[in-house]
């Protein structure tokens, strides 16, 4: 009798993970509205930093990964979850593994990765993380010059996500990885015409807001450098940096047709609200167009 047949492959998937700017968070202001409001532990993996473990996911409509799976007729995988740091991101890549033992003995090849993460790992010089100091920026005035507002951890982060792209490296060496940068959030206005430059954010002003741009310009400095030293460690992997900075263009400085939201209140459709418990955390993220130039980025990348 002939030998039986090798299994056949697994056939390939469209994996999102990182955290709230893959999982969909600022299309809508609370967390009952979006496909999937919790999920952030499995056990044993938290997937968040999160204690109430709210993920915010968006699965089925306008994210990238998502509409990609359903263009080209695969299976979405979806892990993303607001609030994960690196170590969430190391465990939702052993969660992934977990739930698909043949691609990843496959090493997953022919699948797609896509992911942000990074930013939730800012701290301040007052061990502060950035929605805090994003929020005191809206209640004091030029929180850009305050020393304890200054980012105390780039060595940290650099190492964290040096740890985490090896780690999907090693786990995923068939796989298209692609790591998508964050947008500029708040992009001032910049016309002679326009005297106030910043107008679409209550409470901020140009030099907060070129300084908080500045801070995710480092922070992607470091994201990239992250993936170009992967990639000399596998000359082989198929992993990309990609900058959304030539994408999502209209940032929260504007008073119309943003791709990042403004402040979000969960009980007003005005951003004047100044209680934290009031502010939703979809303040700050991509809008529905952000979402879909994030979408634009990634398919180009491809």
């Amino acid at each position: 009798t002939p030998p039986p047949s090798p299994p056949l492959p697994p056939p390939p998937k469209i994996i999102t993970l990182g955290d709230s700017y893959s999982s969909g968070t600022g299309l809508y202001q609370e967390g009952h509205e979006y496909d999937e409001e919790f999920g952030g532990f499995v056990s044993p993996w938290k997937l968040t930093a999160r204690a109430d473990n709210e993920c915010w996911r968006e699965t089925n409509q306008v994210l990238a990964g998502p509409v990609y799976a359903a263009q080209v007729g695969r299976q979405s995988v979806f892990l993303a979850c607001k609030g994960a740091e690196a170590e969430h991101f190391e465990n939702q890549i052993d969660l992934l593994n977990s739930l698909y033992p043949s691609d990843m003995a496959n090493g997953w090849s022919g699948s797609t990765i896509l992911f942000t993460i990074g930013g939730n790992d800012i701290r301040t010089c007052d061990g502060e993380d950035w929605p805090t100091v994003l929020e005191a920026c809206i209640t004091e005035s030029d929180c850009h010059e305050e020393s304890g507002n200054q980012v105390g951890n780039w060595n940290t982060i650099a190492s964290r996500v040096a740890s985490a792209y090896e780690k999907l490296a090693v786990a995923a060496p068939g796989a298209k990885i692609r790591v998508l940068a964050y947008p500029r959030m708040f992009q001032r206005l910049t016309a002679w015409y326009e005297p106030i430059k910043c107008p679409g954010v209550t409470g901020v002003n140009r030099h907060e807001a070129d300084w908080a741009d500045d801070n995710i310009d480092d922070l992607n400095n470091i994201l990239n450098q992250a993936v170009n030293n992967v990639k000399a460690n596998h000359p082989g992997l198929d992993i990309k940096f990609v900058s959304v900075n030539s994408y999502i263009t209209r940032g929260a400085c504007r008073s119309t047709n943003r791709q990042i939201n403004d402040k979000v209140c969960t009980n007003t459709s005005t951003d004047l609200c100044f209680s934290s418990d009031n502010i939703s955390d979809s303040s700050f993220h991509p809008s529905n167009d952000g979402y879909v130039k994030y979408r634009d980025a990634f398919m180009a990348s491809l």
